[in-house]
């Protein structure tokens, strides 16, 4: 790099050079470079070191070299720039077979990439993310009620979920402590109790506790659920008696 420092083909950008780039004329033509200025500070092409460059570049791979950008926006949108028709075209289609994105093709006259490559004309397309409708992550009620009346069969959902229901209302926190002195049982017991419950909870993909540091609750879904098993529960008790 000190090399084509010193042979002038590059340069250390400073801010007069900076705002000869922006200045110049061919700036005034074709707008702002598709990926903008250079910093200062930053290393770039002199007028000369972009002109041998571009010989290269155009011999070796051809005049298309450079002709392709994309740039994202922070709300998903993306814009494709290109030379080639068919390169545009193909991001469309590309677009329309995702389904998630809205694509539109605009023409452009003169536009870089870089402000050392300026292109006559070429393509823009810009792709747009499709609002898509919310899905709710809420299970739904079927799967509540299977998923409690499977815990209901278990001791320890049986002796967990029906004191919580009994003792505390929805969303109210308690301890292992308070569950342990509620069911006159050990602390240890109820931490058994609680951690066998989680291999339902993840065979089934759904939670039964919200919890917070050593605090425990039931939702207001699971312990409303909860509360209408045991009613029905003890209802069939009583006729069946």
């Amino acid at each position: 790099m000190k090399r084509l420092l010193d042979l002038g083909w590059l340069q250390v950008v400073r801010e007069p050079t900076l705002a000869a780039i922006q200045n110049s004329d061919s700036a005034h033509i074709y707008g702002k470079p598709v990926y903008g200025y250079p910093n200062v500070d930053d290393i770039d092409f002199t007028e000369s070191g972009a002109e041998i460059f571009r010989g290269l570049s155009d011999e070796l791979y051809g005049p298309s070299y450079f002709s392709e950008a994309v740039v994202e926006g922070e709300d998903r949108t993306r814009w494709f720039y290109t030379t080639r028709k068919e390169k545009a075209d193909a991001a469309l289609r590309d677009s329309a077979r995702r389904g998630s994105y809205d694509a539109t093709k605009s023409r452009m006259g003169r536009w870089c990439i870089y402000w050392w490559k300026v292109f006559q004309n070429g393509w823009r397309v810009e792709i747009k993310p499709v609002s898509q409708p919310s899905v709710s992550t809420k299970p739904p009620s079927t799967q509540i009620a299977d998923f409690v009346r499977h815990l209901l069969g278990t001791i320890a959902g049986r002796e967990i979920l029906t004191a919580a229901v009994h003792h505390w209302q929805a969303g109210e926190e308690w301890s292992r402590a308070e569950m342990a002195a509620y069911l006159e049982k050990p602390e240890s017991t109820v931490f058994s109790w609680i951690r066998l419950l989680g291999r339902p909870a993840a065979k089934w993909g759904l939670p039964i506790f919200a919890s917070s540091g050593k605090k425990y609750s039931l939702s207001h879904e699971m312990h409303d659920e909860v509360v209408r098993q045991l009613g029905a529960h003890g209802a069939e008790e009583t006729m069946a008696g």
